[in-house]
């Protein structure tokens, strides 16, 4: 009984570098109808609690952005303009598991605080660039 009271105390860590397998295990394997996954990279813990970082860069639909921006409340989280002088826009992955060199937001994208993390929309672009940790 202790044997798999263990077991189901933990899991396998997971560590992905590939975009479409990054966005999966964020979105719990359903990428669903909308979205271009076009960067990414995901880490989770072996630990039993659910902690991951995730660094994704999406081209969604409008239906897809609507939504999102809906659940995410991004109306009441703006920040502005992306300014790398703005410590509260920067995003910054733990050591071991550095920010990506294709996460790059300039003064086009907009940033919005969000679970653990902050979200970049490019209007003009139509591209997300996506950050949560949840540690």
């Amino acid at each position: 009984f202790y044997i798999l009271f263990l077991i189901t105390l933990t899991s396998c860590e997971v560590e992905t570098y590939d975009a479409k397998k990054a966005y999966e295990h964020w979105e719990n394997g359903d990428i669903g109808e909308g979205v271009e996954v076009i960067n990414g990279q995901f880490w989770k813990s072996a630990h039993w609690t659910y902690e991951y970082v995730v660094f994704l860069e999406l081209k969604p639909s409008k239906e897809w952005k609507e939504k999102f921006f809906r659940n995410y409340n991004t109306k009441e989280n703006l920040l502005g303009k992306y300014n790398f002088e703005n410590n509260n826009h920067l995003t910054k992955g733990p050591n071991w598991f550095e920010n990506p060199d294709w996460f790059n937001p300039n003064s086009e994208f907009d940033v919005y605080s969000g679970y653990g993390g902050n979200y970049y929309w490019n209007e003009k672009e139509n591209i997300l660039l996506f950050y949560e940790m949840q540690l």
